[in-house]
C-alpha cells in the first residue's frame, strides 16, 4: 500500500483535513532526523518542475546529480551507486 493510500485511509477514519495531514507529514519528516535529505529531495523536485534536469540524465550518465543516502541510493534517481 502506498504512503498516500495509508494517509488517506487513516485520515478518512480520523476526519483529518489536508492541513492536519501536512502537519503530520512534517512531524514524520522531522522525526527522521535528516532534513538535509528532505531539502535535497525538494530541490530535485523543483529542478524537475522547471525543466533544469532530467532523471534520465542521472541514470544514463552513472553520475548521480545529488548526494546519496547512507545505503548508497541516489536521492535523485533512486539508483544505487
Amino acid at each position: 500500500m502506498s504512503a498516500e493510500s495509508i494517509l488517506d485511509e487513516i485520515g478518512d477514519e480520523q476526519g483529518w483535513n489536508d492541513q492536519s495531514k501536512i502537519e503530520l507529514l512534517c512531524q514524520y519528516i522531522d522525526n527522521q532526523g535528516d532534513n538535509d535529505c528532505f531539502a535535497d529531495f525538494l530541490r530535485t523536485q523543483q529542478a524537475e518542475e522547471v525543466g533544469m534536469v532530467d532523471v534520465g540524465e542521472c541514470k544514463s550518465s552513472g553520475s548521480h546529480l545529488t548526494s546519496c543516502d547512507d545505503d548508497g541510493f541516489c536521492n535523485y534517481c533512486g539508483e544505487q551507486e
